[in-house]
């Protein structure tokens, strides 16, 4: 610390202290909403590409697909922006809404949606992205608590949202989920695959991630330094 900053340690400190107790602000508010539109135009193209082609029957077309994406995205929005303020007790007299809980709600009704996207009802999306939100408080709250620095939610969002996408698709499938289909056998055995994916999937994410942080570590490039760290990256970075 002395030979990065000679005669102001103390100086430094203070400017930490500080900095750890003021709240976290969102640099630009435009940006987060610039983001999270072309986010959610990109997300038309990622599940409605996934059909591969145009030419498919109605009900599992790719109007379908576009149409469920945009009601679960629009429901994960609303919900989110009413209730995280409710649930997480952010809110007051002077701050009723947090446009970024909006912002967050979406991602989490488009990440909830993408599994089933193409054979469950308009409903059904609606009803999922609803769902996202608690899920999504929840899942902000257990990082927090675990200590996990996700400062822009990323991890909580994807993690839990992507878990509850693959139950969802268990539940609303038109053919086979547990709530809609009639077939008890193949429905009780649709919902075991989903919950099968979950531990599959995150089995595979873990093994993978291990394997490149522990790499990275032991190069020394896993983390920036810790005075990077503190001042912030755009400033590190960017100056």
């Amino acid at each position: 610390m002395e030979k990065e900053f000679p005669g102001k340690e103390a100086e430094f400190k203070r400017w930490v202290k500080e900095c750890a107790e003021t709240p976290f602000k969102i640099n630009s508010v435009m940006d987060v909403a610039a983001g999270t539109l072309i986010l959610w135009v990109g997300w038309f193209y990622f599940n409605g590409g996934s059909a591969s082609t145009l030419y498919k029957v109605r009900q599992n077309s790719v109007c379908r697909i576009v149409l469920n994406t945009i009601i679960a995205g629009g429901s994960g929005g609303i919900t989110m922006l009413i209730l995280k303020p409710l649930l997480m007790r952010t809110g007051s007299k002077y701050s009723r809404f947090d446009f970024c809980s909006l912002c967050d709600g979406i991602v989490a009704g488009l990440i909830s949606i993408t599994a089933c996207c193409n054979n469950c009802d308009v409903w059904a999306a609606f009803v999922i992205g609803v769902i996202s939100c608690p899920v999504s408080v929840m899942a902000i709250v257990i990082i927090k608590t675990l200590g996990v620095d996700d400062p822009i939610n990323a991890a909580a969002l994807h993690t839990f949202n992507g878990i509850w996408g693959l139950i969802a698709c268990g539940l609303f499938d038109i053919t086979k989920g547990v709530i809609v289909s009639g077939n008890r056998n193949e429905r009780d055995k649709f919902f075991l695959y989903q919950l099968c994916g979950i531990v599959v999937i995150g089995a595979w994410v873990f093994w993978w991630n291990f394997v490149l942080f522990s790499i990275l570590k032991k190069c020394g490039i896993f983390r920036v330094p810790l005075v990077d760290e503190i001042v912030g990256l755009d400033i590190a970075e960017c100056g």
